[in-house]
């Protein structure tokens, strides 16, 4: 990595950070790393699930576990909301309960 590569991420990361910390206050409780990345995949991706999160490659050093608590987290404190799918009932679609 050359030093503009650093720079340019170090920044991304700082923003990340921030935006972050913004929400925490927002939403009145403290968002962890692994809270954030799933927002973040939530509202870039269509039709996500946990078993979707779980099966992508950012997220395969969570344990399952770490990820359905850190959703259920998420859906507790109605950052993200659960509606059952159209095409296959046994699945539960992630969505973002405050999409702009």
């Amino acid at each position: 990595m050359n030093k503009r590569q650093g720079k340019f991420l170090w920044l991304n990361l700082n923003r990340a950070k921030n935006y972050q910390n913004d929400l925490s206050i927002e939403y009145g409780f403290k968002l962890l790393d692994i809270d954030m990345a799933i927002i973040i995949f939530t509202a870039d991706h269509m039709r996500v699930t946990i078993s979707k999160i779980e099966q992508t490659k950012y997220f395969r050093g969570y344990a399952f576990s770490t990820i359905k608590r850190s959703v259920d987290r998420l859906i507790k404190q109605k950052v993200l909301k659960q509606t059952k799918d159209t095409i296959d009932a046994r699945k539960r679609i992630l969505s973002l309960t405050l999409e702009d």
